[in-house]
């Protein structure tokens, strides 16, 4: 993907933007590309990122700049509660998988059990049912099952929330 902008003076007709550059420098260097895509440009950056408020991302004068142009949260971000919500997630996690001998139902069964193993983050559960899935095709039983799931280990974010809890 590629991003143009016309510098703050506009461009002639026919010519190649000013400014040019792709989402991977926006990934990594997010601050002076959009800086210098200038006035140009019209819109709004999304980003999304973990702890920026305490990684002195909004530190010094222009900290304090980006800081002014920030509204958060956009999403709040955190463990899911073992609510209704937790229990969708994990039966429509369910729906997509393949496995010739997997008995729908399991999974939403388990959901107390996926929730303390995962401590409630989406990013760990949907690691430990693909793990698992993976896990059941190369050893041919094709179902997920707690005993399977029982010998995959979870993350670090999840283990240190379990770790945190007991």
């Amino acid at each position: 993907m590629i991003i143009t902008a016309e510098g703050p003076k506009g461009n002639p007709a026919g010519q190649e933007p000013r400014t040019r550059f792709s989402a991977r420098t926006i990934g990594c260097r997010i601050v002076s590309p959009a800086t210098r895509c200038g006035w140009g440009c019209p819109g709004r950056t999304h980003s999304p990122g973990i702890n920026v408020e305490r990684s002195g991302l909004f530190t010094g004068v222009r900290g304090k700049q980006i800081a002014g142009r920030c509204v958060f949260p956009f999403a709040p971000t955190g463990p899911f509660p073992y609510q209704q919500e937790w229990k969708s997630l994990v039966a429509a996690l369910e729906t997509a998988l393949r496995l010739h001998r997997h008995q729908p139902g399991t999974l939403p069964d388990l959901d107390r059990y996926l929730h303390q193993r995962t401590g409630g983050m989406i990013g760990s559960l949907s690691h430990l049912i693909r793990a698992g899935a993976i896990t059941a095709i190369l050893d041919g039983c094709e179902a997920v099952t707690r005993d399977l799931l029982e010998g995959i280990p979870v993350d670090h974010a999840a283990q240190s929330l379990r770790e945190g809890a007991a």
